[in-house]
């Protein structure tokens, strides 16, 4: 759900990749996102670059949009 109340698709990244860094996510987690909104298939969504839940934060990718992620996660 975003603020207004509504709700948007989110990449985020290699699952493998948010598991190695320690975050654990489920369904239903809140989470806070900052990245960049972009059109997809006619539908919009966000390229995470940086996820917050609770108190951990886990960057994704660096302020240029290209992943932190290295080639065995691919």
């Amino acid at each position: 759900m975003i603020a207004d109340g509504g709700s948007m698709e989110i990449h985020i990244g290699p699952s493998s990749f948010v598991k190695d860094m320690g975050m654990e996510l489920v369904v239903g987690d809140r989470v806070d996102v900052t990245g960049s909104r972009v059109i997809s298939e006619g539908a919009p969504l966000v390229i995470v670059r940086r996820l917050t839940r609770r108190e951990r934060v886990l960057d994704l990718r660096n302020a240029a949009g290209r992943p932190l992620w290295d080639d065995r996660y691919k």
